[in-house]
This record gives C-alpha cells, structure tokens and sequence, in this order.
C-alpha cells in the first residue's frame, strides 16, 4: 500500500520504495467485502485509530489478521503486477532511507521524471529506466496515462482520483493533508517538474589547472578564501560564502528565455553535439612603402608600392610566422599591404584573401603634401579630415574597420588567420574588439605611428561556427550569472591576455556589491576568474547592506517610502546622495537614507564650495595657480596648527579607507573640512593672511575628499588649480607637517574662544555685539588678534587693567576676564556651578587612579593622561577659591 498527492502519476511501470529499517507487516482482510491482503508499515498498525483515519476507506468492522512481518531489507526484490487506473502496470520493491517511516503508508512509488526528490534518488541509484516522461512539455499527460492521455495535469489529477475510486483502488482519502507544492515566483503558478537536455558546469569534476594542478571548481574556490587569497568585508559573511560553496552541486547554467548569450553548442541530424571552432588572427603591419622614400611628407596613395626595405621586411616578417599555424592571409586592396601579405604568401605557400573594409580610406587627400593640411604634433588625420571636410571621419573609420573585423571573423580556414594592414586598421581593430569607440581608433592611431613593419602587432582569439551540413545551433541561452561571471575579464580583451587593458587592469582590486549577491555573482566571478585566467578577479569584496528609509524600514512602492535617487540627484547633487549612502552605514547592514540625510550632506558640500570660493578671492589678481612645486611657509600658529591637522587627518582617513572603515573616513573629513578648516582656520587666517598656505590646504582637502565626492571637487579642481588636468590623476596626501606644539596652543586658543563664546550665550549677549575681554596671564599675546576676531571682542587686552565689573573665566592655567554687565548673583551661581563640576571630575579622576586593577592594567599613556587631567582640574578650581 503506497501513498500519493499525485493520482495523475500513478500509471505507469514503478519501483516501491520501503525504508530498509522499519518493520512491515502483511495483513489478510476479510468481511463484507472480498478477501484481500495489504502491507503496511507496522507503527501505522499499531496506531489503531491512526490507521483507520488514514485508511478511511477500509472497513473498520472487517477481519484483519498479520500474516507475516519484515523488514524493508527484507521485501527488496518482490516482483509483481497490479491495476492502476491506466492499466495493469509491473512494480518491483527497492529500499531506500529517503522514506518517512512515520509518514503515510511508508512506502510510494516514484516519478523521476516529474519529482526533484525522486530525480535524485534515480540519480543515486543510477537506474535510467526510471526516467518515464507522464507529463509532456506543454503540461498534458502522455500516452502512458491511459484514459488521462491528452489532459492537462489539473484534470488528469481529478480523473485518475475518480477511476481509483470506482476501480477500487483507493483505501483512504485525506482531503485535508498539506505539502509543499513549487509556485512561480513572478506568475504565481504551479511549477511542473520537468526532464529536459540542460548543459551543466560540474564542480566536483578533477581538472588540470596550470597553476593550481589537479583540482576542481570547487575546491579552487573554497581555497580562495580559506587560503586569503579574497578577503570579504566583513569577515562575518565568510559563513555563508562557505555555506554555499561547500554544499555546491552541478551548476545548470541552460536558460530557457529570448535574451542572452545564445549556448554555443550545435547538432547534427544524430544529435551529436559540435563546438565552435577557435582561430588566432594575427595583426602585422605593412612593410615600408615607396613614398615614405619619396617624400615622407606626401601622403601615400592607394598604388603607392612597398620600397626595397618593405619588401626586405615583408620577407624577415614571413620567417617569424613560419611557426604560427596560419592557413589563410588576409590583406587590405592598397598596393603596400597587398604585396606584404603576396610575399608572405609565397614564402608559406599560403592562400590570400581581400577584404576592402581593412583598407586606409583618406579619399581626396591622397598624394597631397601632409604640412599644407595639418601639423602631425597637434592633430590628427581624422581630425585634419574633419576641419577640411574632405577624407574619412573617425565614426566613418570605426564603423568600416567594424564591418571589416566582421568579414575576418567569417573568413573560411583550419588554423590562424593572418591580417596585413595599415596602422589605422590595427587601431581600430582593437577599439572594435575590446569594445572601444571611435575616438579609441583615433588615439590608437597615433600611439601606432611607430609600429614596426616587420614583427606581430597584436594577436586575437576568435571562434566560429562549426562547419558541416544541417547543423543546428542550440536555441538555450545561459544563464544570467554565467554571462556575469565573465564580466572581469571580458570587458578588457581576454582572451587576448597581452591586451593592454587586461594587462594593467586584471586582476582589480576591490569589487563592492551587496551581499544578497555573494553566491550568485561574486563566487562565479572566482570561480570564471581563476579558471580562465588563473588569477582570482579581486582580492578584496566589499559587501553592503540594503538600503531602507530613514526608519531603517524597507523601501516600498506599496508604503510609498522609496524615494528615487534621479530624483534626489536633480535636487540636491551627485556628491550629496553619495556622502548620505556611505557616511553612517556598516558593511553589511541596512543603509538607512531619507531627504533630510542628503539635505544635511548638500550643506556640507555648499560649505566646501564656498570655502573654495573665499580662496579663490585671494588670487584675483593672477588667479589660484597650480600647486606642483609650492613651496609651504607658516607663518602663524594658526598656519602651523591647520597643517599639522591636515596631516593627523590625511594619515587617519589613509587608515580607515585601507581598513574598508568607509563611513569613518568621511566622518573624519566631514568634521575636518567644516569644523576645523572653515570654521577656525579661514576665520583665523582673515587677521593674518598666508595665501600659500591657505591654498595648499585647500587643494589637499580637495585631494582628501574626491574619492567620496568626486565630482564637487574635480569641479572646483580643475577651476582653480588645473584647468587641463584631472584631480583623479593625483597622489592621495601624504603630509609631513605633524607639529604637536601648535595642535596644543592653538587648541587653547579654541577653548579660550567657546568659552567667551558661551559666556556670551549663557548672558544673553547678541553674539555681534562688540565686548572686552583681558588676560594678565602670558603667552597669549601673540594670538590676542586671532582670539579677538574668532570671539568678536572689540579687543583682547593682554596688558591693561581688568574692569571691576569683569567677568573672571578660568580656561586650564588662564585667567580671561570678560567685560559685561555684571550681575553679582548671577556671576557667583555660575562659578558655584563650575565649583561644583570640578570638583565632582577631581573625585571621579582620584577614584580611577586609586584602583589598582586601572593603574596595573590599563596602557601606561592613559594612566598618563588620568594624571594630567586630575592636575588640570585641581589647578582651575584653586583658581576658582
């Protein structure tokens, strides 16, 4: 006795799966009915009210004896025939612990074609006749279901349920029972399991790889960050990198859908499978030609032939491709590379093929004289040809060498194909290939003005069709993960590994993703990376959270708490909405963001702006000026105080930016560049200006913080440093202006100022309003102007007499007395207040130096640092008494 969900399958030849542990017991049943006799798995008969519920077709009144009991093990083997409601169908019994003793009847008949789990124990068991198709592609029942032929599987399932029924198949009916059924996530409907051809990648499979040996995808990309080569930040989702990657089966990577990279794979009428064919094509460049003799300076025409040299040339160029496996030459119709590629022709007995889009197109401007149309050190052909209207385009040029490119790719032969042409050709050749543009070709041009006429340019690998009659290409397209997983290496000429581009950007550096996609696209970019190239694509990955409201909730149409960032672009800036993503998110976790986060970072970049602005006014004269050889002088304390924390700074966001501490950073220089920069030092400089070293602060803060807002400050860069140049091009800073004096003073000289400042507040004093203040202590003289300004004082007497009605502050050793209006209970409530804090700071710092385990264990500098601070307190409440 077997259970089912799916009558509609239950008609065909079939195994009976029993668990080889459980017990099983053959009951004879007699009553009413017939005399018949059923197996059954025995903790189901011994539950006798879970019995008949189950078997609620059975009479419960009727006679049931065991016969006999065994195991699973036991019954394997059993052969025999029954009726199904297609038929008498042959069943065999198997064993296998994928059964549920505790579910149903313990034992089922399997559809392997039709059931993952059933797949996969067909698949175990390497038994390919179980493979049966019941459910054609278009979801109706094949010819093996009898009288359920031709109907959807929906029907077919009420069909065959009702033909048990009458036949007397069924012995019990649970309308109530719930299992897992497979739903589409976008349509929502029923998912049929299917067997079809499908191409796979095996991962498990043992291969030679040339810099690991023998291994296999998985194993390669397990070492990957087992073995540090790839480093995830942060290091908690290495977890669930392994998770996946140690329980990685066969990827599928068949898609069944209208876009994408079509499977390169063809058949014959037997269904053998083709691959393409892969060539080399060999780039040279023709060999000297006569006119170069002549007179250089004549542009050559289409029948200007090869010189004695070029054809030297084009016999020393045939030697070194002897060894090169090429079948077929291919030429441009100018008469210098045509006779190149007849004479390599000859020397390797090889055919020759033209394809006139390979040429050098420059149409009226042939034979005339280059210096009366433009000057080679400040223009192009193109360009020249442009201005005059007269020759070819750049555009015109790409799209020809495009066509010709094509043509090459199409070209008939066994092995490599060799392609002699001009120098704009292989220019554009390569633009084409690495998926470059036409201002590519241009450039390309003139780096090939000194190509060698007699050696290999370039090498490129290309693969083609295979030949033979009918055949037919697969019409499956590969997954979108496959196709993304080439991505690194793709985009920059592989798999021609000495392209310029793949050479010096292969492998990169960091790759920052988010993490829902570790498995889906990072691994198979390890994995394509190493595999193809034998390099790991990055060595670093950094991951980042989903982006929510500004509540931390997720974004949602329904709840209307998306915003579009197109639509904050427009209105607050670029630089804005980058600084609110990576300021105060972790990697990893939820990135909250809201208008009022990029309104508060557009501030900051208003403030940059105009900070850059007020420099900029210095040097109206002659204007800002680069910054390559300035010579840096301080001249203040508040010079020398601005430079040495501009080098504190610059070394700690280098710190955090190598640490992937993203948001650090751009908190350290969001509070640097307003804080200290615009607030303090630009205030500070107005008594006492240094244009040099105002400037130079500027342009290495602009330097600090482009990696985070690169388009403000390449903006302000280039107009006020470098009109020609490019702010991404320069050195990151690297400062040596450390000057712990000057941080010290001037940072008295702060508190001196918020504490005048405060005062102001706390007595209600417009903060424009002009006061006096005084200090009879020395040291501040020098900084009296600077103190005057930044406090608003009408002037910081450091020399005359203090006003009775004055009022006394105590910054550490200084005594400043504040002119005001003098409320005596006021002024003897606030230095009780400040009595007060003091003392209760003295008691806290005593307690910490008096604990032993603080003194012992602590490091010995903030034990240090306890000390001062205790002796600081004290001094400022002996001055207070």
């Amino acid at each position: 006795m077997i259970g089912t969900v799916r009558p509609e399958t239950k008609c065909a030849d079939s195994p009976v799966v029993v668990h080889p542990a459980a017990n099983y017991v053959k009951l004879a049943v007699s009553g009413e009915q017939k005399a018949e006799s059923l197996i059954v798995i025995e903790n189901l008969w011994e539950d006798k009210e879970k019995f008949f519920k189950t078997l609620n077709f059975l009479d419960s009144e009727a006679d049931y004896q065991v016969l006999e009991t065994k195991t699973g093990a036991e019954l394997v083997g059993i052969e025999f025939e029954y009726d199904t409601y297609a038929g008498t169908r042959k069943f065999h019994v198997i064993a296998d612990e994928v059964i549920d003793p505790e579910k149903g009847a313990g034992a089922m008949t399997i559809s392997a074609s039709h059931a993952a789990d059933d797949y996969d124990l067909a698949k175990r068991l390497k038994r390919d006749d179980y493979f049966l198709e019941k459910i054609d592609l278009a979801g109706n029942m094949t010819k093996i279901a009898g009288p359920c032929e031709g109907l959807p599987v929906i029907e077919a399932r009420k069909k065959s349920g009702k033909l048990m029924q009458e036949q007397g198949l069924l012995v019990g009916k649970d309308n109530n029972y719930q299992h897992r059924v497979p739903l589409c996530y976008r349509s929502g409907s029923v998912v049929e399991p299917m067997i079809s051809p499908q191409w796979f990648i095996m991962v498990e499979k043992e291969y030679t790889h040339p810099v690991d040996g023998v291994t296999t995808l998985k194993a390669q990309m397990q070492a990957a960050v087992r073995d540090e080569h790839i480093q995830i930040v942060p290091e908690r989702f290495n977890k669930q990198y392994f998770h996946w990657i140690d329980n990685l089966q066969d990827w599928c990577i068949s898609r069944q859908i209208w876009w994408g990279h079509r499977i390169p794979v063809w058949y014959d009428k037997d269904g053998n499978t083709h691959l393409p064919q892969e060539k080399e094509v060999i780039l040279v460049r023709h060999g000297q030609h006569q006119q170069f003799v002549d007179n250089s300076d004549i542009i050559p025409t289409d029948d200007t032939p090869l010189s004695e040299l070029g054809r030297s040339q084009a016999l020393e160029l045939a030697k070194k491709l002897e060894d090169k496996g090429i079948t077929k030459v291919v030429t441009s119709h100018l008469a210098r590379a045509l006779q190149t590629a007849e004479i390599i022709c000859k020397e390797l007995d090889l055919p020759l093929e033209v394809i006139e889009e390979i040429g050098a197109t420059v149409s009226d401007l042939k034979g005339q004289k280059r210096d009366n149309l433009y000057d080679e050190k400040t223009e192009t052909l193109f360009s020249a040809n442009e201005r005059l209207g007269k020759g070819e385009s750049k555009e015109e040029a790409f799209k020809r060498v495009a066509k010709g490119w094509e043509k090459i790719k199409s070209v008939q032969t066994e092995g490599s194909i060799l392609v002699v042409s001009h120098r704009s050709t292989l220019a554009g050749v390569d633009a084409v290939v690495q998926g470059g543009t036409a201002e590519d070709l241009a450039k390309g041009r003139i780096k090939n003005t000194n190509c060698g006429h007699d050696d290999i340019w370039g090498t490129y690998r290309i693969f083609s069709a295979p030949k033979g009659d009918n055949l037919t290409q697969d019409e499956d397209t590969l997954d979108t993960w496959f196709s993304s997983a080439l991505w690194p290496f793709s985009t920059l000429g592989w798999p021609n590994k000495e392209a310029a581009d793949f050479k010096k950007f292969y492998p990169t550096d960091v790759l920052e993703t988010g993490w829902d996609i570790l498995f889906f696209w990072v691994a198979r970019m390890i994995m394509f990376g190493r595999y193809a190239t034998g390099k790991y694509p990055f060595h670093t990955v950094y991951l980042h959270g989903m982006v929510t409201d500004e509540h931390g909730k997720k974004m949602s149409k329904s709840k209307g708490n998306g915003i579009d960032p197109l639509d904050m672009i427009d209105q607050f800036g670029t630089d804005p909405v980058r600084l609110a993503l990576v300021i105060g998110s972790t990697p990893g976790q939820p990135i909250p963001i809201g208008e009022n986060k990029i309104k508060g970072y557009r501030n900051f970049v208003n403030k940059l702006w105009n900070a850059s602005r007020f420099v900029e006014m210095q040097f109206e004269s002659e204007g800002v000026g680069e910054l390559d050889g300035l010579k840096v002088s301080p001249k203040s304390l508040a010079d020398r105080w601005i430079l040495s924390r501009l080098t504190t700074v610059a070394q700690e966001v280098s710190e955090h930016l190598a640490n992937y501490e993203i948001s650090s950073a751009g908190d350290k220089i969001y509070h640097f560049v307003w804080g200290e920069f615009c607030d303090w030092y630009i205030e500070a400089s107005k008594v006492d200006m240094n244009p040099t070293v105002l400037k130079f602060a500027l342009g290495e803060i602009l330097k600090l913080t482009h990696p985070l807002c690169p388009f403000i400050t390449e903006k302000l860069w280039q107009s006020l440093f470098e009109p020609d140049g490019c702010l991404m091009h320069q050195a990151y800073p690297d400062l040596d202006f450390k000057d712990a004096a000057a941080e010290k003073d001037f940072a008295e000289v702060q508190e001196i100022v918020s504490a005048i400042r405060q005062l102001r507040a706390e007595r209600g004093i417009n903060p424009k309003e002009k006061i006096v203040a005084y200090s009879q202590v020395e040291g501040l003289e020098a900084e009296a102007p600077v103190i005057a300004l930044l406090a608003n004082l009408s002037e910081f007497n450091t020399s005359g007499t203090v006003q009775e009605s004055a009022v006394k502050l105590v910054v550490n050793q200084h005594e400043i007395f504040v002119d005001i209006p003098f409320d005596e209970a006021a002024e003897a409530a606030r230095l009780e207040k400040e009595k007060t804090e003091l003392e209760a700071k003295i008691k806290n710092l005593e307690g910490r130096l008096a604990n032993k385990a603080y003194t012992e264990k602590a490091p010995s500098h903030l034990v240090q640092q306890t000390r001062d601070e205790l002796d600081q307190a004290k001094d400022q409440l002996s001055r207070l008494l």
